[in-house]
């Protein structure tokens, strides 16, 4: 079969939380959007499956709600925060926040987002297709090119459009682009998660428990079964290589206030890894295209807002490619105001997630500042309070 060659108003490679809400929004606008994602949904991805209030106000604009409910969503209220003592802290939610936090596991979240763009008339999804390469013309991006998983390379597929967007998370493709800068964290980061059955003493907030070398991060989804996420420096992952399910059993259990509460738990989902975690990219945009979600950059995912800040971000990337359209103009300097605002975004979770992994890596100031903020609770609510949505002076 020869090269094929279709066109739309904006492609965007990638069909995860950033992708397909950024399509739903171009696609209620009228503008004919085309997804595409090497995976075939549902898919299990790994993921600390909380959203924070933002991310769940902008899912209830775009009408989710009830149908993550149906799926098994649970709301929760606020983060609880162990040191490797077992002295804790919680912080909730003010009471002013439109919206809870919620869990839902990522199978389903991303599943159900697709589901939804799709429905549009003007939105196309083609699933199983790994796309090969970034398309130029004239020294800008005008497309991709790729083929179905598993066919050969003559069969590739040409989709151009006068926007493309990367949604294709921490290691885009469009992260190789010229005059895109990628910076990583100096102490890389990786992330192990699996869903684990029997799990005692769960309640209503995200807990965090520390160690100096990682967190585990415990997202409840139901009575007595929750997602368990470990976020893990790069030493802490040799139990890992020989093998995954001794190595996470293990690490488990070198968390001591967790340790006893998984004595008859089970796991109920494969373990899942990724890494190294966390990015800043800077111009997450250029001629011709631009960056969404964690292709765009991401904050460690310790206080778990990667999936809000994506749903967020990706309402402010529609507007910004609805009104390049109407000034005829795809140019870099186009999404120079998309790009500040979504650092703007970014800028409470960073401070969240700066504040928890000092507690983590400086565990005698972390015991210090665990009491401190007991007696004292106003600094953790305020960047709680911040995390979700409320502003201060």
């Amino acid at each position: 079969m020869g090269r094929h060659e279709s066109s739309y108003d904006v492609i965007i490679v990638g069909g995860s939380v950033a992708g397909a809400a950024t399509a739903w929004w171009l696609g209620r606008r009228g503008f004919r959007v085309l997804i595409l994602d090497r995976a075939r949904f549902p898919r299990d991805k790994p993921c600390g499956e909380g959203l924070m209030p933002t991310g769940v106000k902008v899912l209830s604009e775009m009408g989710l709600l009830s149908r993550l409910w149906t799926r098994g969503a649970r709301p929760f209220y606020g983060i609880r925060f162990y040191d490797r003592h077992g002295c804790q802290v919680a912080g909730t939610f003010p009471q002013s926040a439109e919206w809870p936090g919620l869990i839902i596991r990522r199978l389903w979240l991303d599943a159900l987002l697709l589901q939804h763009a799709a429905s549009l008339p003007s939105v196309d999804v083609r699933q199983g297709i790994r796309v090969t390469r970034i398309l130029h013309r004239d020294g800008r991006v005008c497309g991709v090119a790729g083929k179905v998983m598993g066919a050969e390379p003559a069969d590739e597929e040409q989709f151009l459009a006068p926007v493309t967007i990367g949604a294709d998370g921490l290691h885009s493709m469009f992260h190789r682009l010229p005059g895109v800068r990628v910076r990583r964290p100096r102490r890389p980061r990786f992330g192990v998660t699996a869903h684990l059955r029997g799990v005692e003493g769960l309640g209503t907030e995200v807990e965090v428990i520390t160690q100096s070398w990682g967190e585990l991060y415990l997202a409840a989804q139901d009575e007595d079964a929750a997602l368990v996420a470990l976020l893990l420096d790069r030493a802490a992952m040799r139990p890992f290589v020989h093998d995954l399910e001794a190595g996470f059993w293990q690490t488990l259990h070198a968390f001591p206030p967790f340790a006893e509460r998984i004595e008859h738990s089970e796991r109920i989902s494969p373990i899942l890894a990724t890494g190294p975690l966390g990015s800043r990219v800077w111009p997450c945009f250029g001629d011709g295209f631009l960056l969404v979600g964690d292709s765009a950059g991401a904050v460690d995912p310790i206080t778990g807002e990667g999936m809000s800040l994506s749903l967020r971000s990706a309402q402010v990337a529609a507007r910004a490619v609805a009104q390049a359209f109407r000034a005829g103009d795809f140019g870099a300097r186009r999404w120079t105001d998309y790009g500040l605002a979504r650092r703007s975004m970014a800028r409470p979770f960073t401070r969240l997630a700066d504040f928890m992994l000092f507690l983590s890596r400086h565990q005698r100031l972390g015991h210090w500042t665990i009491h401190m903020l007991r007696r004292r609770p106003s600094a953790l609510q305020k960047l709680l309070a911040s995390a979700a949505g409320e502003k201060h002076p």
